[in-house]
């Protein structure tokens, strides 16, 4: 079977269809159940528990997955928790896993103790313990008047609804959320333990007693869903929400330029500015910034871009034919309509494009497009120069006159050496001048053509 639904979780026991589950560091073995502590697995929950189907010769252990395909795991793999089948507890009888001799049954209590009787005689002892188990975890410690609980949670004066926020106040661990934690009820099944919960993140928080929660308060609940902001650095755009020397207005874009600064917790350069401010380094409290917003970011970024500048395609409301995600050049800028001639990399075609329809480059992507296109204009240069006399980048032919650039062959050619190429039928030749015939075999990229033997002079007629 596929995970499994209804799976109670309480303390180091599971209860799942009638039956008592308990924790076990036994390899897994047909019958057991297993809890799932494998993050990120396609068709596996985090949390969730599965059945194991049976074992084979090579210790796996066999289980279908969310879309009840077969997935196979070590017995003793340590992302599974195994739980065995204990007993089981009804209204009427008392049955075991195990059975005894007949008329009788057998069980083995959560703390391991091991009893064997008749049904109707064991069916008492087991109501007597969960009726001790429930007064032991309603009794207080200290007396009602005395109890003052911390945050100002208030115990629970009314049944928890499903849909209500509550923080655990127990200390027994059930595996999936610890004291202190707030958790959203997500069902009450009137049962012992009767709220199954998740937490604020949605990530699944197990089942509790009544009295392992206490209702969260409206401060609590905001304490928890608050988003941390994290400190500006270096490089961060922020928005002025104060000044106290007015250079930049409340409104502005500033980029953090030192922290911290003398006395001050930022130094920043505008970048949004009124019409009397130009670039001017302003210093800042922290009260006084707060973290631009990734659109504001992006606003102020793409007023920067100038000719000249490279860019990415992020929108089309222009019918350009550029696909999103492109990277061009920005030329003949229109401050009527604020757009820009935007040609592809290799100056192939170009575009009219609107300024809010690009996001500028990175200071890293824009100094490795540089280095690119540097590269791409020297090689075309190349590729231009051997295509005017009819030959691929490289290639060199018998009579040509070639300089040598690298004689690190084990030549018997020094560098700066000029001679006459022979034998360039394959990937080497020989390169000959009037001292040296022998041992003399190069490679194109260690030779520079002096003189291609078509337009050698000397050998005319």
């Amino acid at each position: 079977m596929a995970k499994l639904d209804g799976v109670k979780v309480v303390n180091e026991t599971v209860e799942y269809n009638g039956f008592v589950y308990e924790l076990t560091k036994e390899e897994a073995r047909q019958g057991d159940l297993i809890q799932c502590l494998e993050d990120g697995v396609m068709d596996l929950t985090y949390g969730a528990f599965y059945q194991v189907i049976g074992t084979d010769e090579y210790d796996d252990m066999q289980f279908l997955d969310d879309d009840n395909d077969e997935r196979d795991r070590s017995v003793t793999d340590e992302e599974y928790k195994v739980f065995r089948k204990s007993h089981e507890i009804t209204n009427d009888n008392l049955t075991d896993a195990e059975g005894g001799k007949e008329g009788t049954v057998k069980i083995e209590l959560p703390d391991g103790t091991k009893l064997e009787g008749t049904p109707s005689d064991l069916e008492k002892i087991t109501r007597k313990l969960q009726e001790m188990q429930v007064e032991q975890r309603s009794s207080v410690e200290m007396p009602e008047e005395a109890v003052e609980v911390e945050n100002a949670s208030e115990p629970v004066s009314e049944r928890l609804q499903v849909g209500d926020y509550a923080k655990v106040i127990t200390h027994d661990d059930n595996g999936q959320s610890k004291f202190g934690d707030i958790v959203k009820v997500t069902e009450d099944d009137e049962s012992n333990v009767p709220f199954d919960t998740k937490h604020l993140d949605g990530s699944y928080a197990g089942w509790h007693y009544e009295n392992d929660l206490v209702r969260a308060t409206e401060d609590e609940v905001k304490a928890a869903t608050a988003t941390k902001d994290e400190p500006l650095k270096i490089g961060d755009y922020a928005r002025v929400v104060g000044n106290e020397s007015d250079v930049y207005e409340k409104g502005s874009i500033v980029k953090i330029t030192d922290v911290p600064y003398e006395k001050w917790d930022y130094q920043a350069i505008g970048i949004k500015k009124d019409d009397e401010i130009e670039d001017a380094y302003e210093q800042f409290f922290e009260r006084e910034l707060v973290k631009a917003t990734d659109e504001e970011t992006l606003e102020v970024k793409q007023a920067l871009l100038k000719e000249g500048d490279f860019a990415r395609v992020i929108a089309n409301t222009t019918s350009h034919y550029f696909e999103v995600g492109t990277v061009v050049k920005l030329d003949e800028y229109s401050e009527e309509t604020d757009a820009f001639s935007a040609y592809y990399l290799d100056g192939s075609d170009f575009w009219r494009i609107y300024r809010s329809d690009l996001e500028p480059l990175t200071k890293e992507e824009t100094e490795h497009i540089t280095r690119e296109t540097e590269e791409e204009k020297k090689a075309k240069a190349e590729r231009e120069k051997w295509a005017a006399i009819g030959r691929k980048v490289g290639e060199i032919k018998d009579g040509d006159v070639v300089k040598v650039t690298d004689n690190t062959n084990g030549s018997h050619l020094n560098k700066g050496d000029i001679g006459e190429v022979s034998q360039s039928g394959g990937r080497t030749f020989r390169v000959n001048t009037p001292d040296c015939t022998d041992v003399n075999w190069f490679v194109p990229g260690r030779v520079e053509l002096i003189v291609p033997v078509e337009q050698r002079f000397d050998t005319v007629g």
